[in-house]
This record gives C-alpha cells, sequence and structure tokens, in this order.
C-alpha cells in the first residue's frame, strides 16, 4: 500500500510539469533565401555564312616612274559580299568588293581615280566575337590621265579586324595596300594606294 502511494505521489508531482505542454516543441524549419541568378554574357562565335555589307574610308595613292610623280588622296566607300567558314577557330574566306573613290594625284601628271574592284581570299583566327585576318588578291582600278578613262590592273594585300555584335551584324575595319602596272596611263608607271576603311556587314 505504502509502495503504491509513494509511485502516486510522484504521478502527481510530475503531472503539472506535462499539462501545458505533452510535446517537446517542434523546430520550424530553415527556409533559405533565394540566390539570384548570375548574370549571362552574351558571346557570338559562329563566324561560318554569307555576308553582304558597306564600308567608307580614306585613300592616299601615288603614281611614279616613266616621268610621273603625283600623289593625292581621298574618300572612297561603297559595297562587299562575301563568304566565310569557321573551322573551329581558324576562319577563311572570299570577298568581292568595290569603291567608288574620290581621290586625284597631283603632280607632273594629273590622275583621277574613279573606283577600285577588288577579288580577296581572307584567312584569319577568330576569338569569340572578334575576327582577326589578312588578305591577299587581285584588284583593278578605273582612272584617267586626262585623257580616256583606263582600267588598271594589280594586287591587293592587308589586315582587317571584325566584331560580332550580334549573330547577324559585324563591324569592323580593315588596311589595304594595292600595287598597279600604270602603263596604260603612262609607259613606265606604277601606281601604290593604301586604304583603311570601316566596314559593316549583315551576315546570313
Amino acid at each position: 500500500m505504502a509502495r503504491f502511494s509513494l509511485v502516486a505521489a510522484a504521478a502527481l508531482i510530475g503531472a503539472p510539469a506535462f499539462a501545458g505542454n505533452p510535446l517537446p516543441p517542434t523546430p520550424e524549419p530553415m527556409v533559405e533565401a533565394p540566390v539570384a541568378a548570375a548574370p549571362v554574357a552574351l558571346s557570338y562565335s559562329d563566324w561560318t555564312g554569307g555576308y553582304v555589307g558597306a564600308q567608307l574610308g580614306w585613300g592616299d595613292a601615288d603614281a611614279t616612274g616613266g616621268g610621273v610623280n603625283s600623289s593625292g588622296d581621298g574618300a572612297l566607300g561603297g559595297l562587299h559580299a562575301g563568304y566565310r567558314y569557321d573551322f573551329g577557330g581558324i576562319v577563311a574566306g572570299v570577298e568581292l568588293s568595290h569603291d567608288w573613290t574620290d581621290i586625284s594625284l597631283a603632280g607632273t601628271t594629273d590622275i583621277d581615280v574613279d573606283s577600285v574592284t577588288r577579288l580577296m581570299g581572307t584567312v584569319g583566327y577568330a576569338s569569340g566575337a572578334n575576327l582577326f585576318y589578312g588578305a591577299l588578291g587581285v584588284a583593278s582600278a578605273k582612272g584617267d590621265a586626262g585623257g580616256p578613262s583606263e582600267t588598271l590592273d594589280g594586287t591587293v594585300i592587308g589586315v582587317g579586324m571584325a566584331h560580332l555584335l550580334n549573330p547577324n551584324t559585324t563591324l569592323g575595319v580593315e588596311i589595304l595596300s594595292h600595287e598597279f602596272d600604270a602603263d596604260d596611263l603612262n609607259a613606265g608607271t606604277d601606281a601604290e594606294a593604301t586604304t583603311i576603311q570601316a566596314k559593316v556587314a549583315f551576315k546570313f
């Protein structure tokens, strides 16, 4: 009997401790704050495809030999079209361009250059959205030295850089050096011209 009384008393003493909170509190789950996604940098690097565009710049020319010593400069601009193929970093292509010019040479013989047409092969290295290339090809210039218009044939070599503004638009700059046999204007005369032009093109 005494043993039963001790157990009952212990139960009565411990009851108030559990009456208000029969179960231990459940911790609320921790909610992590959302992490903002890092901005995605736009990168365009596919150079394969055809393109058409326009160019505008400045040219400096001189003609020497055969009793001729003339030089001059002026603006030039025109259109171009071509095709490139991206071999995975190495980009090769071909381009046809035509410029109308306002270049006049003055000196022993006055020479007006009316236009320049070029057919060039290009090869270069693409680093992401930038393409650095060299160009080599043939060129012809139309001009006159106070008589009928003549066509001068020659070569062209140069370097350029193009940047993909977006998948379909390129912006670049090109420097070209031209050499022409100007015998048709005056026997024994050679002509040289250097041009620098900004270029914009639509790629498709």
